[in-house]
């Protein structure tokens, strides 16, 4: 079973469309709830989405 609070995290990105706003929403620092859902990603054996960043030009 997962824990309900890492599924909450999972919930509140997508629904904030960023890491960063979901953070803010949920009163954590990016690094937490990075790694919460880190570990989520682990438990379940998947990853959920990977991060893109785009360069210069």
């Amino acid at each position: 079973m997962y824990d309900p609070t890492r599924l909450a995290a999972l919930i509140a990105v997508s629904e904030a469309g960023s890491i960063t706003r979901a953070a803010e929403r949920l009163g954590y620092t990016v690094p937490a709830l990075s790694q919460q859902l880190a570990k989520l990603e682990r438990e379940a054996g998947a990853r959920f989405w990977c991060a893109i960043t785009a360069g210069p030009g």
